[in-house]
């Protein structure tokens, strides 16, 4: 019932704003801009990748807590390139937007999001990987005489 009524307030609200903007003479946000078709898809593109960012984020921090038992800061670590990539891969972008225009650079930051995801699905996060067997058998050669 609450959830209901965040949503029908925050529906509610936006109407209010788009209302009001689309009154003033000098409006905060011009939203003719959305009647441009590079515009509009920019935004439902960033839509989309926001929310599946955000419900990969979410779901990866709980597997990492509840199924694997890790504490919040591991799992925070964990997460840390993410962060990183969007770091730099935004200004990236824009500059790469410049020289090879949206829509190339669009498919390709999706294309490599999707890459990355399916990599991320197709790993045994319980298995600590090879990296980790090797050190462990690094270490345990060295303490051998």
């Amino acid at each position: 019932m609450l959830t209901a009524g965040v949503i029908a307030g925050g529906a509610t609200l936006l109407a209010a704003f788009v209302r009001m903007q689309l009154r003033a003479a000098a409006p905060m946000l011009d939203l003719s801009l959305l009647s441009r078709p590079a515009i509009l898809a920019g935004l439902m593109m960033a839509l989309v990748a926001s929310g599946a960012l955000a419900g990969v984020e979410l779901t990866l921090a709980q597997e990492l807590q509840y199924v694997l038992g890790k504490t919040p800061l591991q799992a925070g670590l964990f997460m840390v390139p993410i962060m990183a990539a969007a770091a730099v891969g935004g200004p990236v972008a824009g500059w790469l937007s410049n020289r090879l225009g949206l829509r190339v650079v669009a498919v390709l930051s999706l294309a490599v999001a999707a890459l990355s995801l399916l990599f991320l699905a197709r790993q045994d996060l319980h298995d600590p990987g090879w990296h980790a067997r090797e050190c462990a058998k690094r270490d345990h050669d060295a303490e051998s005489p």
